[in-house]
């Protein structure tokens, strides 16, 4: 007897034996009791499998349905052999709640604590709509445990490692002790997003990300690294064999004090439409943001600005192939005691690291891109603890949620993500700002002697120009 449900199809077989009807589907067997003489079962059969045709559809469907995405809990509280589908039945470990989340769309919802593991790789991952989250729950709000969710990789390679999987997004998340890389995302793990996550003292890069298209990097601090604060590089895979990681988005983050540069594109194969905004880079042992000489064919489609970038011992841009954006700041970025009281920059001595900005931070405003088209309105970069409105202060936001490319929506249920369909729209404006505002301030800046002598444009119209174009015009035109 076949029958086709959807895209599901099966076929199933009427036996006759002591006077029951069996269904046969796949491994599976449903079973109705006939009351009449044996010669007359195979007609009986036919009409009760007929009247119970809804009920043995549901079952081929189960039978056939992949898992379904589901919100696992962790806690320091928690034990490894629940189930972990509950605040009140959570598992202990996030590598246990990672490997039992198979398929797309799962949620991982991490409390409060330290937790000492690494190499944490989730098993299924994720689709545009149906995205894997790993989710620190700062507030509580979900597990009931309030605070920082630390990741101690106690020496493994790296704190995260996400390759070949999609649709993967870490938030809120602080990584650090990793041998290699803090988060390493690699090998076509397209449109991954990390976010609000503080990645220090690792041995190698704190974010590394190979051959994965559309990753977007928001709003973390990374500091105090072995080797370079974000790297994006392209080595090729079979799938994309002549292309990095393009399309990559760096935008609001603080980069301080990495052992080499702070953010890095380089790689065989050049990664190209990226976009540096809005970051401060400071203290780096290297260049500052170094777009490397294998990698200057992305040169082309390559948007840096509205950044700080400064103090870094390598210079701030690597002149080969990059030259800095016309509205990045030079100036220190006066942020409140990055050391802390301590003197000691990371490691033991993290706690009192403080990198919020001074009250006369020229990071503060120094964007025309507005807060709350970042998701940023609820956060705080500031020593003064003031939300952020207007245009948007540079670097890292304490107290951030929202990852940028997709709304988070708390229910009842537990937290659940939406794509915002206005991110990739909103990208394409960014680009196009980027554009006019170079253009108009070239243009006013025809009179003055390498933007740093001369009236470039008179006072009234300055004030206009900075508010569409940021706060460096001030710098450009005195």
């Amino acid at each position: 007897m076949p029958g086709s449900v959807g895209s599901t199809v099966f076929l199933g077989r009427i036996l006759r034996a002591g006077g029951k009807c069996r269904l046969r589907f796949g491994s599976g067997r449903a079973v109705f009791r006939v009351r009449r003489r044996p010669r007359k079962t195979s007609l009986r059969c036919s009409a009760i499998v007929a009247r119970g045709l809804p009920v043995l559809l549901a079952l081929v469907l189960a039978h056939n349905e992949p898992a379904r995405a589901a919100t696992y809990y962790v806690r320091t509280s928690g034990r490894d052999s629940n189930h972990g589908l509950s605040p009140a039945t959570a598992l202990a470990t996030i590598s246990r709640a990672a490997k039992q989340a198979e398929g797309t769309g799962n949620v991982i919802v991490v409390g409060a604590g330290r937790y000492t593991e690494g190499m944490i790789k989730p098993e299924g991952g994720g689709l545009q709509g149906e995205p894997f989250v790993f989710f620190a729950d700062l507030r509580g709000e979900f597990t009931g445990d309030a605070g920082e969710v630390i990741i101690d990789a106690a020496g493994q390679k790296n704190g995260f490692w996400i390759p070949g999987r999609t649709w993967v997004i870490l938030n809120g998340f602080t990584v650090t002790n990793a041998s290699e890389e803090g988060i390493f995302v690699k090998n076509l793990s397209d449109r991954s997003v990390i976010a609000n996550c503080v990645v220090y003292s690792n041995g190698g890069r704190g974010i590394r990300v190979r051959d994965s298209a559309d990753v977007v990097i928001f709003n973390n601090l990374v500091y105090a690294n072995g080797g370079t604060g974000i790297e994006f590089e392209g080595e090729g895979t079979p799938e994309r064999p002549l292309e990095g990681s393009p399309r990559g988005v760096v935008i609001n983050n603080t980069v301080y004090g990495n052992g080499v540069d702070g953010v890095r594109i380089e790689g065989d194969f050049p990664s190209e439409d990226m976009m540096v905004l809005n970051n401060i880079i400071v203290k780096n042992r290297g260049t500052g943001i170094n777009l490397k000489e294998d990698s200057k064919d992305a040169f082309r489609s390559f948007v840096g600005q509205w950044n700080l970038v400064s103090q870094n011992a390598g210079g701030g841009y690597n002149t080969l192939s990059y030259a800095r954006g016309i509205l990045d700041l030079r100036d220190g970025p006066l942020l409140v005691q990055p050391a802390g009281s301590d003197g000691t920059l990371g490691g033991s001595g993290s706690e009192d690291d403080d990198f919020r900005l001074a009250e006369e931070s020229p990071a503060l405003d120094a964007s025309p891109v507005k807060a709350k088209n970042l998701g940023l309105s609820g956060a705080s970069a500031r020593i003064d603890g003031g939300r952020d409105i207007g245009a948007v202060d540079l670097g890292f936001h304490s107290g951030n949620e929202s990852d940028l490319v997709l709304k988070l929506r708390k229910t009842k249920k537990g937290p659940l993500w939406k794509a915002s369909k206005s991110f990739p729209r909103y990208l394409r404006e960014l680009r196009k700002k980027d554009k006019t505002c170079e253009r108009r301030v070239t243009a006013a800046s025809e009179k003055a002697d390498e933007f740093k002598r001369g009236p470039c444009v008179k006072k009234s119209s300055r004030a206009k120009l900075a508010r569409s174009c940021g706060s460096a015009v001030e710098e450009l035109c005195q």
